[in-house]
């Protein structure tokens, strides 16, 4: 895509697909659509905030229960709103309690407000839900330091 408004022709065209399909099969792939609409934006060099939120919160209206339309929302508050980031982690972690990497992100979020309690509490989680991520290794050694920091 160009431009913003190649963007819109076509989400018209794949929202008026959607409408024809049975309405089981509609609120995932609304859902599909504006968020890979999102990670157009968000992704692009001229990378798009506003874009990029915009159809992350269209996913989240067609899906409120979808942990990765709020987990992508919060990455997007990520850059200036960290309360509203940590919001949305929250709600992610609360549409599926075992979407791992929200408990990550609110981790580094609450080391970065000072949050010690929260951060260990919030990475720990990440490990029980991540038995085998690339970055274990890296989070244990975080979890360490913040115990001795919290002290």
């Amino acid at each position: 895509l160009h431009s913003y408004d190649e963007a819109l022709v076509l989400l018209g065209e794949l929202e008026k697909a959607v409408g024809d399909q049975p309405p089981s099969r509609q609120k995932d792939l609304y859902r599909s659509i504006y968020l890979r609409m999102g990670d157009v934006w968000w992704e692009r060099p001229q990378r798009s905030l506003e874009r990029a939120q915009a159809f992350y919160a269209r996913a989240i209206a067609a899906d409120p229960s979808s942990a990765e339309a709020h987990y992508r929302m919060g990455q997007v508050y990520l850059e200036g709103s960290p309360i509203n980031a940590i919001k949305e982690f929250v709600e992610a972690r609360k549409a599926d309690p075992n979407y791992a990497p929200a408990y990550r992100n609110l981790g580094y979020l609450y080391k970065d407000l000072g949050k010690c309690a929260n951060a260990i509490e919030s990475l720990q989680e990440y490990l029980k839900r991540a038995p085998r991520a690339a970055d274990r290794a890296e989070v244990t050694d975080e979890v360490e330091r913040l115990r001795g920091d919290c002290r």
